[in-house]
């Protein structure tokens, strides 16, 4: 019985610090005539958008609605995936490592991420479907950009990293280099 216990409060312990690491708040209730149409840093939809396509109250509401729906799902779905990678972390860490179970849970892990990514393309959808085409031809052109600036951010950032990996190689072979000349003058007569 102290196991389970002990067990439970590990696992909600766990569970409570991936949410606040994965950046899992709770969500703030609606007023009636709140303006905000979700809350700050929205899922894929990004305020700006939101701003930009100059929605309709009905289409505010209509995406409030769906959203929360939506953050509702997600979160249960984070908790479930990280209960399932606390599962194969008690897996991995008894020896003999029970293969049969951990690829078990293995699959668990990947049928919960692609709930997740089902859950983004519903979400986006929807949200797509309550816009007129003008608003549809605006977020997709948005879209496009965003896409294209994450993409050279993340061209940078492998430039960063591969020249921050030649430096590394760079200061060890200085080392090296530093180290045989050392021995080679305290081995001369």
């Amino acid at each position: 019985m102290k196991k389970q216990f002990l067990v439970l409060l590990t696992l909600i312990i766990a569970v409570g610090v991936y949410a606040q690491k994965e950046g899992v708040a709770p969500v703030e209730p609606l007023q009636q005539n709140q303006e905000t149409v979700m809350p700050q840093g929205g899922d894929n939809i990004s305020p700006k958008l939101i701003d930009d396509l100059a929605l309709t109250p009905d289409q505010k509401q209509k995406l409030r609605e769906s959203f929360l729906k939506h953050q509702k799902q997600k979160i249960q779905l984070k908790s479930e995936k990280a209960q399932l990678e606390l599962d194969l972390q008690n897996v991995f860490a008894v020896s003999p490592l029970n293969k049969a179970e951990a690829s078990r849970i293995g699959e668990k892990i990947g049928e919960t991420e692609k709930k997740m990514t089902q859950l983004k393309v519903e979400s986006w959808g929807q949200f797509l479907s309550n816009l007129t085409p003008a608003q549809h031809q605006k977020a997709m052109e948005f879209q496009a950009k965003h896409r294209e600036a994450r993409r050279e951010m993340k061209m940078e950032m492998k430039e960063e990293m591969r020249k921050e990996k030649q430096e590394r190689r760079e200061k060890r072979e200085e080392k090296r280099e530093e180290t045989k000349e050392r021995h080679h003058r305290k081995n001369r007569p």
